[in-house]
């Protein structure tokens, strides 16, 4: 995951890269996920790790330190 904006709105964006290099931002604000592009978006959080599914065939798991820093 790479940081692709600041967190001056308390959105954060984050830019990842599927397996064929294709590449999508997820955006993290209160509690919730979005993402850019089309597709089904799931999502679930356990412990200090996201758990994100799209069109149940790409998956990402991004702790929340990449998303909020520490």
């Amino acid at each position: 995951t790479s940081d692709i904006s600041s967190a001056a709105s308390d959105v954060y964006k984050r830019q990842v890269t599927a397996p064929d290099g294709s590449e999508r931002v997820l955006e993290f604000a209160g509690g919730d996920v979005t993402s850019s592009g089309d597709g089904e978006l799931t999502w679930g959080k356990q412990g200090d790790e996201w758990y994100i599914g799209i069109d149940n065939r790409e998956f990402y798991v991004v702790p929340e330190a990449a998303v909020y820093g520490g």
